[in-house]
């Protein structure tokens, strides 16, 4: 997908990205954003600790956003076959574990194709 990685974001700009990016995330789930600057900001925080520490720094926004639009309908399988369940929003508001939730759904379709196609490239 096109775009910049998070990882590889110039910190100057990472704050306004990353709280473009959850408003964009809210307006796909219907989740509710924090209404203070302080919560926003440790949520900004957080997400991109988790993003980063837990290997998903080399997401773009188009893939994440994906994600999210991937979980509105059961349009991910796992290697069974069969569809992966929708992540459900707990509580009204957007956070982090909603987030890893929906992230690693995606990021284990994602390591699926990833492998089919590099052993369709390969010969396999």
């Amino acid at each position: 997908m096109t775009g910049d990685a998070f990882g590889e974001l110039d910190e100057t700009i990472l704050n306004s990205v990353y709280a473009d990016l959850l408003v964009k995330i809210a307006c796909i789930t219907g989740a509710e954003l924090p209404v203070s600057e302080s919560m926003s900001n440790y949520l900004v925080g957080e997400v991109d600790a988790f993003l980063i520490e837990f290997n998903y720094g080399e997401l773009t926004e188009e893939e994440i956003l994906l994600a999210f639009r991937f979980n509105c309908g059961s349009y991910l399988r796992n290697t069974g076959g069969d569809y992966v369940d929708n992540v459900p929003l707990f509580g009204r508001y957007l956070n982090v574990d909603y987030i890893s939730k929906v992230l690693y759904n995606y990021s284990v379709a994602r390591f699926q194709l990833d492998r089919k196609l590099q052993n369709f490239i390969d010969g396999y």
